[in-house]
């Protein structure tokens, strides 16, 4: 019986196929040209990296033809490629699955990169490198995010090692938060999925768009799925549990209220097809940029205080329409 658990166990092992994911990340720059080494590890055993010698290794030179020439040095030539390193069971063994798991993992890395700054950071092509028994094989495949900043650019952005080392948690919480409860695939605006979820879809289509009046018009679309609990009197109303909800002071709380009133003035516009009022585009578009600006950055402060504040994340997931609004009027009238 030992002998023939030996025999089952050697099976296993040579019965497995060794695989090594790849996909490289565009406008990123690591903070002082960093070395990370073996890679900033994001989730178990999948790393971030800029070294070219982990790179070289990950990518034998008999694949390099199969891959093309010019995509090899792209990899080699980018600030930062995501990868792991596994071995999966051969009857578990489907090179198109494994692949695009891989590419929807790093789908989420990029939207965890908006929780931390402003950013176009995005992903193209992904392989797939795996021995199975004496063969070398080679998947690749195709997942674009085409996000944009702010201002609707594709710029490299810096991250410093101290950002780069929270990527894990932000997509940790990402990958938890958006999960499809439902088993259909046309919309995720069902009941099954709560306004945090449902707000960061309108934030991940205000990140592709690269007119800035349509980014703010997603934008305010997604503060009144975090903050509506009404349709009467929206504008005012959004203005000031926001502002309650994320100012520190009297003064913040201020500032921050007329902001939204400045973002809901242009949203309207923009949802009604009408120009944007001509105050926004003085001065080469300064209050447009401002006001971009600031929906992006409130935005991401709130999701910063749910990942923070697991009470606070579960008071906008789990209660209901009349219970979040008893939260807010306590937060109006609290001493």
């Amino acid at each position: 019986n030992k002998q023939k658990t030996n025999s089952e166990n050697l099976i296993n092992i040579m019965n497995k196929v060794k695989c090594k994911l790849i996909v490289g990340l565009h406008d990123i720059e690591i903070d002082n040209n960093i070395d990370l080494k073996k890679g900033i590890e994001l989730d178990t055993n999948v790393f971030l990296t800029n070294n070219k010698k982990v790179i070289e290794e990950l990518i034998p030179e008999k694949i390099i033809p199969g891959m093309g020439l010019s995509e090899y040095n792209n990899l080699l030539s980018l600030n930062a490629i995501v990868y792991t390193i596994v071995e999966i069971p051969e009857k578990a063994f489907n090179e198109r699955t494994i692949l695009i798991n891989f590419l929807d993992l790093n789908a989420i890395l990029c939207q965890a990169f908006w929780l931390i700054k402003d950013n176009s950071v995005r992903m193209e092509l992904g392989h797939l490198i795996y021995e199975k028994g004496n063969r070398l094989g080679l998947h690749s495949n195709y997942l674009s995010s085409m996000y944009t900043t702010q201002l609707g650019k594709q710029i490299p952005k810096k991250f410093n090692i101290n950002e780069l080392q929270t990527l894990g948690r932000f997509q940790k919480f990402l990958f938890d938060t958006l999960k499809n409860k439902t088993e259909q695939t046309y919309t995720s605006l069902v009941k099954e999925h709560n306004r945090v979820q449902r707000a960061f879809l309108f934030i991940q289509s205000a990140r592709c768009a690269d007119d800035i009046g349509i980014k703010v018009a997603e934008l305010c679309t997604a503060f009144e799925c975090l903050f509506s609990v009404s349709t009467s009197e929206l504008k005012h109303r959004l203005s000031e549990i926001i502002s309650i909800t994320i100012g520190k002071d009297k003064t913040e709380k201020l500032i921050i209220y007329k902001h939204i009133q400045k973002a809901y003035d242009l949203r309207s516009a923009v949802v009604h097809g009408d120009s944007i009022p001509s105050r926004y585009s003085k001065m080469e578009f300064q209050l447009l940029k401002e006001t971009v600006n600031n929906c992006d950055n409130y935005l991401r402060l709130v999701f910063n205080k749910f990942i923070s504040d697991e009470e606070l994340f579960s008071v906008f997931t789990e209660n209901s329409k009349d219970e979040l609004q008893s939260y807010f009027l306590n937060l109006i009238f609290e001493d």
